[in-house]
């Protein structure tokens, strides 16, 4: 009987929860299983799986064989690198002391990544405002003739965020401009959504910027830039020739040169005010280095006497936008500024 180590959805409509679990590979996906070592809840940031490694473990070595996704949960838990260090005991490599001595080496860096992508999380729920689940996007940029007319031509001409939160930031005039949600096809290709504000093939883009780790940008050469909608594109890079390549780019960031965004995005997008000068009745206050799109309003997040500061973006705040000296005038709310500054 072949053996799997699958996962068996629950929970409601748009609401998924799964059990981790041992099933022979012909039954039903969500009918009967052989035993219960887990679970996942992918709702969560990051998302949350308990898992027993012990049990897992033995399953393994008995020769059940996990999905992809599930293979990728017991990497995500250690439990394929304890089997790894096991596997080095036996062969005489090291002792079992030792193995578990490196295992919880292991285990408390991955413990602590953890908590900080949940302090992270929590972090931009609290500073996104609006209303709770509200969905928003931010965008951010730090150093390295007259508008349209008022806020409704700034983004409500543009479709609201769909859902969550999407952070586009931007370092060493390097620009987030979107994210790598899916992989499409057999053969490594993927899709890009975007937040330049309009159809674009990405003409003259030599090279898109992919974010490794913080801070650090790789870059990857495209072979193909095909349109499928105003925010997405399909995207085929230079190197990554499956399915399974494509996958380890996924929910990672994309950037692109400042000079670059300037000119591909379209004058009404929020991605536009990065680095534009906040001037509040004639007096100007500091660059913008975040844009946070939400359904009602944009918030920009300054920097003033090294704090931070949000300035709200809407009918009543906003009185133009003047793209040639890169400036947004406003009329702030009297005494807004010292809630950030006192």
């Amino acid at each position: 009987m072949s053996v799997k180590i699958r996962l068996q959805r629950h929970g409601s409509k748009k609401r998924p929860f799964y059990f981790i679990v041992v099933a022979d590979a012909r039954a039903p996906r969500d009918g009967k299983f052989i035993q219960k070592i887990g679970t996942y809840n992918p709702l969560t940031v990051p998302a949350t799986v308990q898992i027993d490694r012990q049990k897992a473990l033995e399953w393994l070595h008995k020769g059940a064989q996990p999905t992809d996704t599930v293979r990728r949960i017991l990497s995500y838990k250690g439990v394929l690198f304890l089997k790894h260090l096991l596997r080095g005991v036996t062969l005489g490599l090291f002792d079992e002391a030792t193995a578990m001595e490196k295992f919880q080496v292991w285990h408390q860096e991955h413990e602590s990544k953890i908590r900080q992508r949940q302090e992270e999380s929590a972090r931009n729920r609290r500073g996104g405002g609006g209303r709770r689940g509200a969905p928003q996007r931010r965008f951010e940029r730090k150093p390295g003739g007259e508008a349209k007319s008022r806020i409704t031509n700034l983004f409500h001409k543009r479709k609201p965020p769909k859902r969550g939160f999407l952070f586009f930031i931007s370092m060493n005039n390097y620009i987030q401009i979107g994210t790598l949600v899916a992989t499409y096809g057999v053969e490594g290709e993927m899709i890009l959504r975007h937040n330049l504000g309009k159809k674009t093939g990405f003409k003259g883009v030599e090279a898109f910027f992919v974010e490794t780790g913080e801070g650090r940008l790789l870059p990857y050469f495209p072979q193909e830039v095909r349109i499928k909608n105003e925010e997405e594109v399909y995207l085929r890079l230079d190197g990554l020739s499956t399915k399974e390549k494509a996958r380890l780019l996924l929910k990672k960031a994309v950037w692109l040169e400042d000079e670059l965004v300037r000119k591909l995005a379209a004058k009404n997008a929020p991605l536009s005010l990065l680095g534009y000068m906040v001037v509040d009745e004639g007096k100007e206050l500091s660059p913008v280095l975040e844009v946070i799109e939400q359904p009602l309003q944009i918030l920009l997040r300054l920097e003033m006497q090294g704090k931070e500061v949000l300035i709200p973006l809407h009918e009543t705040t906003l009185i133009k936008i003047d793209h040639k000296n890169k400036q947004v005038h406003v009329n702030l709310p009297d005494g807004l500024l010292d809630v950030y500054l006192t």
